[in-house]
């Protein structure tokens, strides 16, 4: 006998225990069956009744495999765990007729009788599928509004967990602090303007729209507010309400205000006008930044050529800008863009505080009062005469930080007596390829104060023996000379000059510089191991008694080629040295040598990088770096390639 717990059917309760006639056969479990109720049951008034066999349970009699209860269970799907309730489909209906796929691919037609069980299949078929439509238009429904319950739940989750968050304790003073350290005025901008969306960023405004409390505390915080950057090329999307906020919300805190006009640059051919290639936002935008000029610390225009028309049609009025508070100004106007233009006016008359000036050409005396500067950039000198470039530093006098770049040399300036820069501390001058009158420079200025200095460029130098402007060998007499004339304590020297230099004449420079504590440099030469400038310099380091303060070494030779038995050496050397150091100089706690090529015997290697580790492990760092591959992997690659 087989007992079956009847999950759920029309006319028996669910539980009810039903048994099966002695013709049902185990397996058959999905078949309809006529079930009797068990008599024991309380449903003994129940006649017999046609029903689906469901969740069987049997009797320790019969041995049915536990897949068959499986594939009852995934034919029909449990819809309720809780009140067992399922959705019943008809089996026949999966089961029969058989699958067409092969009959299908023959072009013969049904027999009257296969067309009328089909007639009758398919109309089943359409019953059962109204019955799964409504089943899942039903639970679509239930999952429609249970979705809706979850989200009003998690949204009240949300607020109550943002209620209980330990940032809600800060004081407002923390929280302040907080803001300006993720919106960092003094590095990045708090609003950038862009033509593209994609690059537009308001950190401040975007901290502001989190809550209430975080907008006033934004809100009071004019910094948060005053670091603006805006590109006005073809700038087609109206920004002016952000902007606006942020004018205001800055109140009277100095501004940090980058106007550029080029983003993507202006394609060849490009004749519109210069208005229209501002878009329809573009010149708007320069007016209303124009208005806060005033309040501008520091003023960044990146703006030349056609472009610096600009200024003038925005000052168009005649009023003369007045900027009290301009501390530093950025701009790439040259003397093309003068003629008693109300910016320059401010800029030299009404602007007291200016000490920071960085220009893309060398500006007239009549542009800036560079007696008031502390710092001055010039990115390209080269048109700039010699002249020119000395009547600009003799009215540098409280200059403490020069740099200029791409200068050409061309004569002496006939000064007379050099030109002393009592406060120049920081000396960069970056010389043009065709420069061959480096020399000039030096022996016309006198900078007394003067700790960092950073040469480079220059094509061809010049040697006493040969004369000026002949190739040879750099001659660092002219430099020796400023060194002594100027009694200097300099602590930083980075020459980078691609000719060669004598190591026995270098060492003149460094025993005029006494107090060097870090040396960068690099030149271009095609000497092998010993006779390397690394390699002869570091020898004469040796003992200590050169550079005797120097803690930092850099030669950088791009052409030159050691062996791993030279790097050893040159490893012996730093190790010499710092054993004398107790007595006689401070310890070289960096060492830095790039050559070209490392070639020799790389047995040796695995005892260089000991010995390197060795060095590491007391606190001197050397690294000893190759720019192209040793001679073994040259090998290695050129044999593949041939194998290829």
């Amino acid at each position: 006998m087989v007992l079956l717990r009847c999950v759920g059917f029309e006319r028996a309760r669910n539980g009810s225990v039903v048994e099966l006639p002695e013709s049902w056969i185990p397996g058959s479990d999905f078949q309809p069956a006529l079930a009797v109720l068990y008599p024991a049951t309380t449903h003994s008034e129940a006649t017999i009744e046609r029903i689906w066999i469901l969740n069987i349970e049997f009797s320790a009699e019969v041995d049915v495999e536990e897949k068959d209860v499986e594939s009852a269970e995934e034919m029909n799907p449990l819809l309720c765990d809780r009140c067992n309730n399922y959705f019943i489909p008809n089996p026949e209906l999966h089961r029969y007729p058989k699958d067409l796929s092969g009959i299908l691919r023959l072009n013969v037609p049904p027999s009257d009788t296969d067309a009328s069980k089909t007639a009758i299949f398919l109309r089943d078929v359409e019953s059962e599928l109204r019955r799964y439509n409504e089943e899942l238009s039903r639970l679509r429904l239930l999952s429609q509004q249970l979705e809706i319950q979850r989200k009003e739940l998690l949204k009240k989750a949300v607020q109550h967990r943002s209620w209980l968050s330990p940032i809600r304790k800060l004081p407002v003073e923390i929280l302040q602090t907080i803001f300006l350290h993720v919106c960092p005025t003094n590095s990045s901008h708090s609003l950038v303007i862009d033509s593209d969306k994609a690059f537009r960023d308001a950190p401040a405004y975007k901290l502001s729209c989190v809550s209430f409390h975080w907008k006033t505390v934004a809100s009071g915080l004019p910094r948060l507010w005053s670091s603006l950057k805006a590109d006005i090329f073809e700038l087609d999307t109206d920004p002016r309400s952000l902007l606006q906020l942020y004018l205001d919300n800055s109140r009277n805190q100095p501004l940090n205000l980058e106007i550029s006009c080029h983003k993507y640059g202006i394609a060849l051919g490009d004749n519109r006008s210069l208005k229209d290639r501002l878009g329809k936002y573009g010149f708007r935008i320069l007016k209303m930044l124009f208005e806060h000029i005033h309040r501008c610390e520091i003023l960044s225009l990146d703006i030349e050529g056609e472009e610096s028309e600009l200024i003038e049609m925005v000052g168009a009025g005649g009023s003369v800008l007045s900027m009290p508070n301009l501390h530093t100004l950025t701009t790439r106007l040259d003397d093309n863009y003068r003629a008693g233009h109300s910016f320059w006016e401010s800029v030299r008359d009404n602007s007291p505080n200016l000490k920071i000036v960085r220009s893309g050409k060398l500006l007239g005396i009549d542009l800036i009062r560079y007696e008031n500067l502390t710092a001055l950039v010039v990115d390209w000198a080269y048109d700039a005469f010699t002249n020119q470039i000395f009547r600009v530093i003799e009215r540098c006098i409280n200059i403490r930080s020069l740099s200029m770049h791409e200068v050409l040399v061309d004569e002496d300036p006939g000064l007379g007596k050099p030109v002393i820069l009592g406060a120049l501390e920081q000396l960069t001058i970056t010389f043009a390829e065709a420069s061959y009158h480096i020399y000039t420079l030096f022996n016309n200025i006198t900078v007394p104060s003067l700790k960092s200095l950073n040469i480079s460029g220059g094509e061809t130098a010049f040697s006493a023996q040969n004369g000026p402007g002949v190739p040879g060998v750099w001659s660092p007499a002219s430099l020796v000379a400023m060194f002594q004339r100027s009694g200097c304590a300099v602590q930083e020297l980075v020459l980078q000059i691609p000719d060669n230099i004598l190591e026995s004449e270098f060492c003149e420079v460094l025993e005029s510089c006494p107090t060097l504590t870090c040396l960068t440099v690099s030149l271009r030469r095609g000497m092998q191991g010993r006779e390397t400038f690394a390699y002869r310099l570091l020898h004469r380091l040796q003992h200590g008694v050169l550079g005797q303060h120097l803690e930092q070494l850099s030669i950088n030779e791009k052409d030159a080629q050691f062996d791993f038995q030279d790097v050893l050496d040159i490893l012996d050397v730093v190790e010499s040295r710092n054993r004398v150091s107790e007595s006689r100089s401070t310890v070289l706690q960096t060492v830095r040598i790039e050559f070209g090529r490392l070639a020799g015997n790389t047995g040796l290697e695995s005892t260089l990088e000991e010995r390197r580790r060795k060095l590491e492990r007391e606190g001197i760092h050397v690294a000893i770096v190759p720019t192209f591959p040793s001679d073994d992997v040259l090998t290695v690659l050129s044999q593949s390639w041939d194998d290829i």
